[in-house]
């Protein structure tokens, strides 16, 4: 699977069922993805109040699937100053 852009990530979630499998309707990239950048993994923002557990059963079928490692923060329970720059590169799906 390619996935360079945060448009063909997106597409990919909903394509492939992820994103209804394990109920992630909030979520965000930031990082050096989302900026279109040389990136090693994917940074996710989950946004919702979420189960750990199903976080990452979520990881490991989208790293299963792509080969990519997705590194995932919740919101809740950020660091703020991670956050603070976090924020400053988000991208939200457009098409949700």
């Amino acid at each position: 699977v390619a996935l360079n852009t945060p448009d063909q990530f997106f597409d990919f979630l909903r394509s492939s069922g992820l994103r209804k499998k394990y109920g992630l309707e909030n979520l965000a990239l930031f990082g050096s993805f989302a900026r279109r950048e040389p990136f090693q993994d994917i940074d996710i923002l989950v946004e919702e109040n979420a189960d750990w557990k199903v976080l990452e059963d979520f990881r490991n079928e989208f790293t299963l699937l792509t080969g990519i490692k997705l590194d995932i923060m919740m919101r809740q329970f950020a660091d703020p100053l991670v956050l603070k720059y976090a924020l400053q590169d988000i991208c939200y799906d457009t098409k949700a």
